[in-house]
């Protein structure tokens, strides 16, 4: 089993009253880092792998999807659960597999 997470990006009134971002992912792409107020680093979670804001739906997809229909093509049992937020692009990532 592998598990990726995306942080979502800040949605367009998130933007407009500039609120801050308090969910990173860490350098190496492994950990989502919750931050205070100051920035600092206050929990961590571990995981496969850690997709930012800035990962596109087809990145996603190529970085963690496409293995599992290789192995569907191949003859092995696969699955690809997603669940999110409305408007987070899981619909968009299943679309992308059909």
């Amino acid at each position: 089993m592998t598990v990726g997470v995306r942080i979502r990006p800040r949605n367009e009134k998130e933007t407009q009253e500039n609120m801050r971002v308090f969910f990173n992912p860490s350098p190496d792409n492994l950990n989502v880092q919750e931050l205070n107020e100051d920035g600092a680093i206050v929990k961590h979670w571990s995981y496969d792998n850690v997709f930012g804001p800035d990962h596109n739906n087809k990145f996603i997809f190529d970085a963690m999807g496409a293995k599992l229909v290789d192995s569907a093509l191949d003859g092995y049992n696969s699955v690809l659960f997603m669940y999110g937020q409305t408007s987070s692009g899981n619909y968009i990532l299943s679309l992308l597999i059909r």
